[in-house]
């Protein structure tokens, strides 16, 4: 088959896949949205600053033994089921060894946070290391072969059957213990249903040679992911430090509901972009070229998604939650905010990756963090508010950062790049300045009757939006019906 063709099929796999792909974001995390409203109503902000501090530290653990393994499998073009036993093998080693370190360390991290429950916390969430480690290599397998149906079933089964088990339980007996379980009850659903669905099952296999450049490649990946962690998760642990266990629960509650849909979005574009960039891995222009363009119908997505939930943040958590959870309004909105200059750069990374550079991915987050960590502990101490607003602030610069090393790795300019963006970032702005314009035509909405209200700010939000892409860029919505129509005849077809 020659080499038109073969991209044609790959294209035809990737828009295919982008609905699977997106589904097995969605649904799972449908439920999730309501499930954290109830649990959050029902339990303590210290309980989610407790909680949070221990997922900061497994999330770290994912780095080591979590997805980075599967991108090499993803990136195979032949041994692939060699490279998935060894892979297998050495998450199942790097795992024990991971969990017996956090074992160790939880007294002194208990300690640090002067919290002594953390210890049992700890310990016990940090199952999951091993665990979801057991999936890994048949979850990447699925994604390699394009099989996102498969990976639907096994996110869709795994997230529902956790979130009813746990609404159950916070009806019953609400604690601590409700969110402890919910990530371990993921990691087991979602261990049993990948293997329940692919062939594949682990062999005792092992060649050194291939173990190595399994490791050299990962290592590079790892350090890369580890910077992304700071940003993110690491964010968690330094922010307990600076606010306390009750200030940190406010906060990443606040962090959980800003980020929902945003990471929907960007998990469902990002698993295909990444797949698909891989299979053009040695043709840096092609890669490029794509980057661009899915970028540019990304932030058409994301943009108005971010400014729209920033809109209505603050009456939506007073509605919610009252006044149970103090400056929680605030935070989500701040964080909302902060989505637009973070997610839509995750295709940055992935194309880097693709292409064998993963350390230009690193670049700017590594001067992010050198000028935003002094900033946060000068500015942000003591008050969520405070924090969370530094913590947007900072992000700024951020886009413009990538943007140059973007520019470096593909030739695609900065101005060039900001172009692809820049209509729909003017006019989610314009969108914002109506949401607000209208909150304060409605003036305070604060318990469940305004709910009606939020909606119509909702609709004439995303009325305009629409109404202003077709104005100033019709031939590009244009192309994204005939996208959709298309792929919806295909279905049908099928």
């Amino acid at each position: 088959m020659s080499t038109q063709q073969d991209s044609a099929a790959i294209k035809e796999k990737a828009i295919s896949s982008v609905k699977w792909a997106g589904l097995s974001v969605i649904l799972p995390r449908f439920i999730s949205p309501l499930v954290t409203i109830i649990v959050g109503q029902r339990l303590a902000p210290e309980d989610f600053g407790i909680v949070g501090i221990a997922i900061a530290l497994n999330t770290f653990a994912d780095i080591i033994v979590g997805y980075n393994w599967g991108q090499a499998i993803i990136r195979s073009e032949e041994n692939v089921n060699d490279v998935a036993n060894i892979s297998f093998w050495m998450m199942g080693i790097l795992s024990i060894i991971l969990y017996g370190i956090f074992w160790f360390l939880a007294p002194a991290v208990a300690a640090g946070y002067k919290n002594p429950f953390l210890v049992t916390v700890i310990r016990l969430i940090s199952l999951t290391i091993i665990i979801s480690a057991t999936s890994l290599v048949p979850k990447a397998l699925m994604e390699r072969e394009f099989r996102y149906q498969h990976l639907f079933v096994v996110r869709t089964v795994s997230t529902t059957l956790t979130n009813i088990v746990i609404l159950i339980w916070v009806f019953i007996a609400p604690s601590i213990w409700v969110i402890v379980a919910q990530p371990i009850l993921i990691a087991v659903t979602q261990s049993f249903t990948s293997y329940y669905l692919t062939k594949w099952r682990p062999q005792i296999y092992w060649n050194w040679k291939q173990a190595k450049q399994i490791i050299s490649f990962n290592s590079v990946i790892i350090f890369a992911t580890f910077i992304t962690w700071v940003l993110i998760y690491g964010d968690n642990l330094f922010a307990g430090a600076l606010l306390g266990a009750t200030q940190l629960g406010i906060y990443v509650l606040g962090w959980n509901l800003a980020l929902i849909i945003p990471n929907i979005v960007s998990g469902s574009v990002g698993q295909v972009a990444y797949t698909t960039f891989s299979r053009f891995k040695d043709e840096q222009e092609r890669v490029g070229l794509q980057f661009i363009h899915l970028q540019r119908l990304f932030s058409i997505i994301l943009f108005p998604i971010s400014a729209g939930i920033a809109i209505i943040a603050q009456p939506l958590a007073q509605i919610i939650y009252g006044e149970n959870w103090g400056a929680l309004p605030t935070v989500m909105m701040l964080l909302s905010l902060m989505t637009i200059f973070t997610f839509l750069w995750n295709l940055n990374e992935l194309a880097f990756r693709a292409i064998g550079r993963p350390m230009l991915g690193v670049i700017a987050p590594i001067l992010l963090i050198a000028y935003g960590a002094p900033a946060l502990f000068m500015f942000g101490r003591d008050d969520v508010i405070a924090y969370s607003l530094t913590r947007t602030l900072i992000m700024v610069p951020f886009p413009f950062m990538v943007m140059v090393v973007t520019q470096y790795a593909f030739g695609i300019s900065v101005l060039k790049q900001m172009q692809a963006i820049a209509w729909p970032f003017i006019i989610t702005a314009m969108m914002f300045g109506l949401g607000y314009f209208c909150l304060q035509a409605f003036g305070p909405l604060t318990n469940v009757r305004h709910l009606p209200q939020v909606g119509l700010i909702i609709i004439i939000c995303a009325a305009f939006y629409g109404l202003m892409m077709f104005i100033f860029q019709r031939p590009l919505m244009l192309q994204i019906r005939d996208m959709f129509m298309s792929n919806l005849k295909r279905r049908n077809a099928t």
